[in-house]
C-alpha cells in the first residue's frame, strides 16, 4: 500500500509543473504572505502550508503542489489500511489501496485546494481510532459492530 502511494506521489510530482498556477493557488499563496489566525472561507492549515512552501521552496509550483500530492499518498495508504482493518480478504487490501487513486479525477490531488487536505487529515485517523475502539471492553458503538465484515 505504502508503494502504491509512493507510485501516486512520484506521478503526481512529476506532473505537477506541466501547468500554470491555477487561481485558488495563487489566492493561497497571498494567504500565505499575509497569514492570519483564520479564515472566513479556508481552514488555516491551507495558507500555512503554502506559507510552509514558499519558505522552503519560493514561488515554485513543485514546491506548493507537493501537499496536495502528499495528501494523496495519504489517501491510498489509508484506504488499504482500511480495507486491512475490516479485515477485508487478501486481494481486496491491494485492490482498494490501487483503486483510491482514482479518486483523483473527482479531486485532482495535483493542486493545491481545500479539499486536498481535507479526507487524509482527519476522517482516515479517526475512522481507525473508531474501529479501534470498538475492540475495547465498554465501548458502546453498536454501529460500528454492524459495518464490519463477517469472517
Amino acid at each position: 500500500m505504502i508503494g502504491v502511494g509512493g507510485i501516486v506521489f512520484a506521478v503526481l510530482m512529476a506532473l505537477s509543473g506541466r501547468y500554470g498556477f491555477h487561481r485558488d493557488e495563487l489566492y493561497f499563496l497571498d494567504c500565505a504572505r499575509h497569514l492570519q489566525a483564520s479564515y472566513v472561507d479556508q481552514p488555516v492549515l491551507t495558507p500555512l502550508l503554502a506559507l510552509v512552501s514558499l519558505k522552503l521552496f519560493g514561488v515554485s509550483l513543485p514546491g506548493l503542489r507537493m501537499w496536495p500530492a502528499l495528501a494523496a499518498w495519504a489517501t491510498v495508504v489509508v484506504s488499504g489500511l482500511t480495507a486491512r482493518e475490516f479485515r477485508a480478504p487478501p486481494p481486496v487490501g491491494p485492490a482498494v489501496a490501487t483503486a483510491a487513486p482514482l479518486r483523483l479525477t473527482a479531486d485532482p490531488g495535483n493542486r493545491s485546494n481545500l479539499s486536498s487536505s481535507g479526507p487524509p487529515g482527519y476522517r482516515g485517523p479517526l475512522l481507525s481510532v473508531l474501529i479501534r475502539a470498538e475492540e475495547y471492553p465498554g465501548f458502546s458503538g453498536a454501529p460500528l459492530g454492524s459495518a464490519r465484515m463477517a469472517t
